[in-house]
């Protein structure tokens, strides 16, 4: 391989626009967004947004490399980095920041390591799901090395961050469904978690504040916000602080937007340049350009979706719209917490907040989605260009063998789907 051919990017050229325009615009948002931020520390607003330009440039490159690695290394990684990200967030929970980040060592950076463990366990649950396709059906062999993982992580997940937690498991669950899990176990764990939520939800609002502990008392408070929001007459009154001025900032947009810089909810608006920049994206840029930003991701997810229809492995397919799954899930769930469908749930918008951590993992996960594009391709021209034994005639019929009678038809995945060997 030659250096021009090393050092171009290859995939899907429209994902790459995606990532290139999103990330270009993030630069502008958070120069906008950081203006309270800036007036509040030592830093000015040109610093934050090169700061966050280089995360970018960080995240560009981790894409960059990650995309030229056969995605089949990752699957013979997958179980060893899970070994090694469990203890880490037993280091978080415990001795971390908030039990949510980690400061790295001699720097002022801290480091989020639920974000690593939600691609880490992605990538391990497309190589169970596609080793076992044979006895996926089973409780045992099949959904067990499955469902053991998962709520392992979300066990040392959930006491310090919520959101990334059932972000998680929502994942997870739509991957058990792909990855055909049996319908009764499916159904199962739907009715239980469906019933474990209520209840504890049920608990946190009901439950004195002598009980709470950890950061309970923060969801107890966001879960009744937004129930006395829902079933206030009076919604204005019923509103928090932050749903106020993010209301504000979406009317103030209107149709066209105020204009790039232009935002003035940003001066009020806790968190406007990390879990409410799509409020800000609104107020700026108009309801235009906030729907420009939903279709982005949206078109994301359907070219990911493209690259998951036409891969020839379980593992490929799987784990490229596994990770364009919990992209495209974590960005609506940002956007409709900002328009009041959803309470406070702290997640960020991909590639557009403010965040190192999320940055940089959001970008190795599109880089995987490239690299099994991009593999796709070579194999295909591989087998496409190998050389017709010397006994083959040219002109040859193929010979096509009759199916044997006492065999079953093949079985029918994914609504006719095939996923392929692995």
């Amino acid at each position: 391989m030659n250096i021009k051919e090393l050092l171009s990017p290859k995939g899907d050229k429209f994902i790459w626009g995606i990532v290139i325009a999103l990330s270009l615009f993030s630069i502008l948002v958070i120069y906008s967004a950081t203006k309270a931020l800036a007036f509040r520390s030592s830093m000015t607003t040109e610093l934050f947004a090169i700061r966050h330009a280089v995360f970018i440039i960080i995240g560009l490159v981790t894409m960059f490399i990650a995309h030229k690695i056969d995605y089949n290394y990752y699957s013979a990684f997958a179980k060893y980095m899970l070994y090694a990200i469990v203890p880490i967030l037993v280091l978080t929970l415990f001795f971390g920041v908030e039990g949510r980040w980690l400061n790295i060592p001699f720097t002022e950076t801290t480091f989020q390591p639920s974000e690593l463990a939600k691609f880490i366990l992605i990538m391990y649950l497309a190589r169970v799901i596609s080793k076992n396709q044979a006895t996926i059906k089973s409780f045992k062999e099949g959904l067990l090395p499955i469902l053991i993982p998962v709520l392992i992580v979300t066990a040392l997940i959930i006491p310090s961050d919520f959101s990334t937690a059932i972000l998680i498991l929502i994942t997870s669950f739509i991957m058990m469904i792909v990855g055909r899990i049996n319908y009764k176990y499916i159904l199962a764990m739907m009715f239980i978690g469906i019933t474990s939520i209520s209840l504890f939800f049920g608990w946190l609002l009901n439950a004195p504040d002598s009980l709470m502990f950890g950061r309970t008392k923060v969801w107890k408070n966001r879960l009744a916000a937004y129930k006395s929001n829902m079933l206030s007459e009076d919604k204005r009154s019923a509103m928090t602080f932050q749903e106020r001025h993010a209301f504000i900032a979406i009317a103030n947009g209107g149709i066209l937007g105020q204009g790039p810089g232009k935002s003035h909810q940003k001066n009020f608006l806790p968190e406007a340049y990390s879990d409410y920049v799509f409020a800000i994206i609104a107020e700026e840029y108009g309801f235009w350009g906030a729907m420009l930003i939903v279709c982005l991701y949206l078109f994301f997810f359907w070219r990911c979706v493209l690259i998951f229809i036409k891969s020839p492995g379980t593992f490929g397919g799987l784990l490229a719209v596994s990770l364009a799954l919990s992209l495209v899930i974590q960005a609506l769930m940002n956007i409709m917490v900002t328009v009041g469908l959803l309470p406070v749930t702290g997640v960020t918008l991909p590639l557009v907040s403010w965040g190192g951590t999320s940055i940089i993992m959001t970008c190795l996960a599109i880089g995987i989605i490239l690299s099994v594009d991009h593999y796709y391709w070579i194999n295909r021209d591989t087998i496409n260009k190998k050389p017709k034994s010397k006994n083959q005639k040219k002109d040859a019929e193929p010979i096509v063998e009759e199916p044997k009678v006492d065999k079953p038809a093949p079985e029918k995945k994914l609504g006719g789907l095939n996923l392929g060997r692995i």
